[in-house]
């Protein structure tokens, strides 16, 4: 699941959406810009906090897609973050009081 989220993810928000939003006409900043927003508005079932982080996400992961034009390690880093609070939620989910059971 995490895996299959990273790939749809970054190969729609990255290897498309900036790609797009430059042959459209958009200058470098505004397909980054355009690809982070969308990235922390459909996050904001996650709160303040889910939006902010994945804007900031998404500046860094559209911004390196743009240089390198890659989204291989984009899919890595995601997948690796998605596993450790996957697995992170199961070992601690009732073991600690910040976080809900």
């Amino acid at each position: 699941s995490a895996l299959a989220n990273a790939v749809l993810e970054e190969v729609v928000l990255c290897g498309y959406l900036v790609r797009r939003v430059e042959q459209l006409g958009g200058r470098g900043g505004l397909a980054v810009a355009i690809s982070a927003l969308i990235r922390g508005l459909y996050h904001l079932y996650q709160g303040a906090g889910g939006f902010v982080g994945n804007v900031l996400m998404g500046l860094a992961f559209a911004g390196y897609f743009q240089r390198r034009r890659t989204v291989v390690p984009q899919v890595v880093a995601h997948a690796t973050i998605d596993i450790v609070a996957f697995v992170g939620y199961v070992a601690l989910a009732g073991q600690v009081d910040w976080l809900p059971a």
